[in-house]
């Protein structure tokens, strides 16, 4: 017969049973189960916030491009076109230089080849004219064949259609005054607002939900009809992505202004996690009272 002992020690020496491991590993798994969700919590809310505020950065920029670029628009020149859901289009005229002109009879500044009107260096009424001499000198480095001379862009007349002419030169010819020459027109100026704007160029933003993208286009000809596509030689650069929608609202006249409204939304979604959004509204107003 053999010792009690040796039955006790054999015993002890033995290890977990079949059972013992089947739920040891149960309640790891039902640990796991639930501590996993507890420790992604925080690097999912970290996530998201990089997104809201990646998302918000881009909205900021794009606003404050947008404003800054607006703000060298010729009064009466911003026109909005596009189908709700679909891309939007907002162009405008970007001022180069503005200065007033002479609106009576002074003594004879600009170029005897000057030839509208009864006064070569007064902007004339519904009569060709080539010619208008400025109240200062005309700041700035318009380039000829290329600007565009403005005159009473808030009238009845959009300056996409009349009161426009293209710049040719301009020289000054006092310490306080300038001669403009530019092609012979006819134009129309106004009672209450004596400008004469010279636009160096076309600037058209176009927001794409489709894309995502809102892109800048500039540098092109001046056209009577706003332009929904351009040749692959305009310039143009991208100003954001990440567009789900936007709402460029036609200018509103406000007692002599116009009013323009900008909406956009920005989302950005990651799989298995929320999507987040950013949203910008900003408005802009036409005045008459020139930007320089």
């Amino acid at each position: 017969m053999r010792p009690l002992r040796s039955d006790a020690r054999r015993t002890r020496s033995r290890g977990f049973t079949l059972l013992e491991m089947i739920v040891s590993i149960t309640l790891l798994a039902i640990l796991a189960v639930v501590m996993v969700p507890l420790l992604q919590l925080p690097m999912s809310a970290h996530s998201d916030a990089s997104r809201r505020a990646d998302l918000s950065a881009q909205l900021d920029l794009a606003v404050s491009q947008m404003k800054a670029d607006l703000a060298t628009a010729v009064p009466g020149s911003v026109r909005v076109t596009g189908a709700p859901g679909g891309p939007q289009y907002v162009e405008f005229m970007q001022t180069r230089t503005v200065a007033r002109y002479r609106t009576t009879s002074t003594a004879p500044l600009c170029p005897a080849t000057c030839t509208g009107g009864a006064n070569r260096d007064r902007l004339e009424s519904g009569a060709p004219d080539n010619c208008a001499a400025t109240l200062g000198l005309l700041s700035g480095t318009p380039v000829a064949n290329a600007d565009q001379v403005v005159v009473n862009p808030m009238g009845a007349v959009s300056p996409w259609l009349g009161n426009r002419s293209t710049f040719q030169s301009s020289t000054n010819v006092s310490a306080n005054s300038s001669c403009v020459r530019m092609v012979t027109g006819v134009f129309t100026p106004s009672p209450d607002n004596q400008y004469l704007y010279v636009a160096s160029m076309p600037v058209t933003y176009v927001c794409n939900p489709s894309t995502g993208r809102l892109t800048r286009y500039w540098g092109y000809a001046f056209l009577a009809a706003q332009p929904t596509a351009f040749t692959a030689n305009v310039a143009n650069a991208p100003v954001a992505t990440n567009v789900q929608s936007c709402t460029f609202r036609p200018p509103v006249a406000v007692g002599k202004s116009r009013l323009l409204s900008v909406s956009l939304r920005f989302t950005r979604g990651v799989v298995g996690q929320s999507t987040e959004a950013a949203d910008g509204l900003f408005e802009f107003i036409e005045r008459e009272v020139p930007r320089q």
